[in-house]
C-alpha cells in the first residue's frame, strides 16, 4: 500500500477546534455524542442519554489548532474519537479515545512499546476494517516511514509491522526499476510480545500489503560472491556464483551486510550474509 493511499482520509466530517462549532455523532445504537472543542487542543464530551460529561485533551500544534472527527479505531462497532493537529506542514499527529461501552466513557489508546517503531506517536492514523489493521505514517526529510497496528486476542493494540530505512548502497545489489523508487528498507513483522516472526527487505516507499512478507529479489553478477555463516569477516564456506538469483531478508544494523536466500535447486534454500560494500554483484 502506497503513503499516498495511507494518507487518504478516513472521515467523513473534519470539525476545528474552535468554540461554539461542535461535533454530533452517533457512537452506537441509542448512544449519541456532542463534542465542544475549547481552542486549546482540550475538549468536552457529553454523552446522550447517560449524561456523562468528560474533559479529555486532544492534540494541537504551536499555533494552538486542532481538529477533531469520529471513526472506529478498534473494529468493535462503536465510534471513537480522534483529535488532530497538522505539525511541521506535512504531518498530522493524532490523539485517539476509544469508546468503552462497559463505562460508557471514551478512554485514550495508548501507544504500544512491544516492538521498535519508526514514528513515535499516532501520524496521520488510518483504520483499515478489512484487515482490522491501524496505519501510522510520518515524514522525516523525503522519506515516508510506516508503522502497521494490529489488536491481539486480548484487544491490546501492538505493533505489528515497521520499517529500518537502509544505505542506498543495497539498492545497487536488487533488482529495481526507475518507478519503484528508493530506498530500500527491511521490514519486520512482530508477535505481541515484540518477537521477530519475519523480516524482508522491501520497497522503503510502498507498505507490504496482508500476508507474509515479499523479500525482493537481485541477481549475482560476479563471478564468485562468498556466503557467509554470519556477518562477520573471515573464511566462506559457500559461494554464490554469477547469475544466481537471491531474495533479500535482512541488513545487519551496520548496514555492512545482506543476508540473502539462494534457492538451490538441489539442496532447496541456503541462507548466509553477503559483504554489501566490497562483493560486487
Amino acid at each position: 500500500m502506497a503513503k499516498w493511499m495511507l494518507a487518504a482520509s478516513a472521515f467523513a466530517v473534519s470539525v476545528p477546534a474552535a468554540a461554539g462549532n461542535p461535533l454530533e455523532f452517533q457512537v452506537a445504537a441509542g448512544v449519541h455524542a456532542r463534542v465542544d472543542a475549547a481552542g486549546d487542543g482540550s475538549f468536552q464530551v457529553k454523552l446522550l442519554p447517560s449524561g456523562i460529561v468528560q474533559q479529555l485533551q486532544g492534540a494541537s500544534n504551536e499555533d494552538g489548532e486542532s481538529s477533531i472527527d469520529h471513526a472506529d479505531y478498534n473494529f468493535d462497532g462503536y465510534e471513537d474519537l480522534v483529535s488532530s493537529a497538522r505539525m511541521g506542514q506535512v504531518n498530522d499527529v493524532n490523539i485517539v479515545y476509544l469508546f468503552d461501552p462497559g463505562s460508557g466513557r471514551f478512554t485514550e489508546l495508548k501507544l504500544p512499546a512491544n516492538a521498535p517503531k519508526s514514528c513515535e506517536g499516532f501520524w496521520d492514523l488510518v483504520p483499515e476494517p478489512r484487515t482490522r489493521q491501524l496505519f501510522s505514517s510520518c515524514r522525516g526529510g523525503p522519506m515516508w516511514y510506516t508503522d502497521v497496528y494490529r489488536y491481539d486476542v486480548q484487544g491490546r493494540l501492538y505493533v505489528y509491522r515497521s520499517e529500518r530505512v537502509v544505505d542506498p548502497a543495497v539498492s545497487a545489489m536488487l533488482d529495481l526499476t526507475p518507478d519503484d523508487g528508493a530506498p530500500v528498507a527491511v521490514w519486520s513483522t512482530y508477535d505481541p510480545a515484540g518477537r521477530v516472526t519475519e523480516r524482508a527487505v522491501g520497497l522503503g516507499l510502498v507498505t507490504p500489503p496482508e500476508g507474509p512478507l515479499v523479500p525482493l529479489q537481485g541477481v549475482v553478477s560476479a563471478e564468485r560472491l562468498p556466503l557467509h555463516a554470519k556477518p562477520i569477516d573471515g573464511a566462506a564456506a559457500r559461494y554464490l556464483v554469477k547469475r544466481d538469483r537471491f531474495e533479500a531478508l535482512d541488513i545487519s544494523e551496520d548496514g555492512q551486510w545482506l543476508k540473502v536466500r539462494y534457492r538451490n535447486p538441489d539442496k532447496g534454500a541456503v541462507v548466509g550474509w553477503v559483504h554489501v560494500p566490497q562483493d560486487a554483484l
